[in-house]
């Protein structure tokens, strides 16, 4: 995979994530109909305009706590402050 001149290795398993992703893309784009705004993205909201960052947020605790995995920040930014 080439991006701005550079390239990239991935494995298959992302490729695999990524031609998944894309799939259910393209059944999100026949849901939305004639509300799809395309904007070439990769994660676009449900009809295609780039993603509030305040909802990614939430979706992102979201799948977090279903799968179990404690948010990180907060230890990240408690270990990154001055003593």
């Amino acid at each position: 995979m080439v991006i701005f001149g550079h390239y990239i290795i991935l494995g298959e398993g992302s490729l695999h994530a990524l031609r998944f992703h894309k799939e259910q893309q393209r059944i999100t784009i026949e849901v939305a109909g004639e509300r799809w705004q395309e904007h070439n993205l990769i994660f676009p909201n449900s009809v295609g305009n780039p993603m509030d960052p305040s909802n990614l947020r939430i979706d992102f605790n979201r799948l977090l706590r279903e799968a179990g995995i404690p948010w990180i920040l907060n230890t990240f930014v408690s270990m990154s402050r001055p003593r």
